[in-house]
């Protein structure tokens, strides 16, 4: 596939006006969609130092997610979802939405990894981004909830199973207008700093919400503003849909050859919706958080998904800890052993 040229460094606003697609049905016609996709991007120029205004032309929709796709150096396309950042300078795949908008910023990179050998850092710039908003009425809704930092929320969802998938957000006002992020990351803390707002426990009965320093990092603007609110709102949506694929809790280590996981989802196609928890214990008697969001701590903390092509996922980790966060305790923890466990919905 060819990748669209990069967008000129300029500090201006771009209006792209992209029509909405009912897109119930796998786009390459396969079964109906677990999550259907009512607004879809297609792939674009991810623009640096600029905000783009997008426009869904429905409000009919209940999340958005993003993913990004770039060329590794040594060759080959790397796909990534891309679903929030701690570190300033690596924008969230938006910072707001409202109505039939949403607000899309990059700074310096999208994300940045450590790559798959652990020899050099890969800086996510010159990359496509693709956002799909979903319709699908979760099992559990928290509903926009009040927050400051430092603090341990305790949200008893009583679904009586494991959630399939997890989504959680940050906003600014109670009814998620202004500033709105997602907070997907297993890494949260940058540069000597704990921020942003993270699910740390997850069981069949109750999810544990805490707050940091910040309740989100990232920028704000094309001019480089900085926005790191200490009061806000989450909110977090729980969903009990069987996926296409589900690997299972796989064990993950910081140990060379134990940090990377590759599972063989074979569905065909790339799938619309992906899932990773990471967790103390497959029993899910410890820690458990989202790990959707590429790491940026000394590029060596946290897990994420690395790469997802057609037929199969890999699972990054990294050398340093498995994860890196503020527990429900308020203790901070840099586990070195863990379990992953990958789903994904065609």
């Amino acid at each position: 596939m060819e990748k669209a040229p990069l967008l000129i460094v300029l500090p201006v606003l771009l209006l792209l006006s992209l029509s909405a697609c009912s897109l119930g049905d796998d786009p390459q016609g396969g079964n109906e969609s677990a999550f259907p996709v009512v607004w879809d991007t297609d792939w674009f120029a991810a623009p640096t130092r600029t905000d783009v205004l997008l426009n869904m032309g429905t409000t009919d929709y209940d999340f958005v997610v993003g993913s990004f796709t770039t060329w590794k150096d040594s060759g080959g396309e790397l796909l990534s979802p891309l679903m929030g950042a701690v570190h300033s300078d690596y924008a969230p795949a938006y910072v707001s939405l409202s109505g039939t908008t949403v607000y899309f910023m990059e700074w310096l990179y999208l994300a940045r990894l450590n790559n798959l050998s652990d020899s050099t850092d890969l800086l996510v710039e010159g990359a496509d981004i693709r956002l799909r908003a979903i319709r699908k009425t979760p099992a559990y809704d928290s509903g926009w909830t009040t927050c400051t930092v430092n603090t341990t929320y305790n949200l008893p969802h009583n679904l009586g199973e494991l959630p399939t998938f997890a989504f959680l957000e940050a906003a600014e006002n109670p009814d998620g207008s202004g500033w709105r992020v997602p907070v997907m990351a297993s890494a949260t803390n940058d540069g000597g700093s704990w921020r942003q707002t993270s699910l740390v426990k997850l069981d069949t009965a109750n999810a544990v919400i805490r707050t940091q320093t910040n309740l989100a990092r990232f920028r704000s603007s094309a001019t480089g503003t900085i926005t790191s609110p200490n009061d806000g709102y989450f909110r977090l949506r729980l969903y009990t849909v069987s996926p296409d694929y589900d690997s299972g809790w796989t064990a993950i280590s910081t140990t060379a050859g134990d940090r990377n996981k590759w599972f063989n989802h074979n569905l065909g196609q790339e799938p619309s919706l992906v899932m990773l928890y990471l967790t103390e214990n497959p029993d899910l008697s410890g820690w458990t958080v989202i790990a959707l969001s590429p790491y940026c701590q000394n590029y060596d903390s946290g897990t994420c998904v690395y790469d997802i092509d057609n037929d199969w996922a890999v699972i990054k980790g990294g050398a340093g800890s498995v994860a890196l966060f503020v527990d429900e305790l308020g203790s901070a923890q840099s586990p070195t052993t863990g379990y992953v466990r990958f789903l994904a919905w065609r």
